[in-house]
């Protein structure tokens, strides 16, 4: 039997960027859409392409907020390059 497998690579805007170490950046990114503190961990490992480089979220700088995020907020997220 035949398995298709899809993936979606998010294209956020990019406010500011910051390298952190070898192919290690934080980005400070628009929220894609609103999220529920709870939600926030659902974007680590999540495809991202800057600049037509591919990055993968490793995790959330700074405590998860305590308030929902609303889409096009900014939120920083760590990224290692996928490349």
């Amino acid at each position: 039997m035949s398995k298709i497998d899809t993936s979606l690579t998010w294209g956020p805007r990019v406010l500011r960027r910051d390298k952190l170490y070898h192919r290690r950046w934080a980005f400070v990114v628009e929220a894609p859409f609103e999220m529920a503190p709870s939600e926030m961990e659902t974007l680590i490992g999540m495809s991202i392409s800057v600049d037509g480089a591919l990055f993968v979220i490793r995790g959330l700088v700074g405590s998860i907020p305590r308030t929902d995020v609303l889409g096009g907020d900014p939120i920083e997220l760590l990224v290692a390059s996928a490349t």
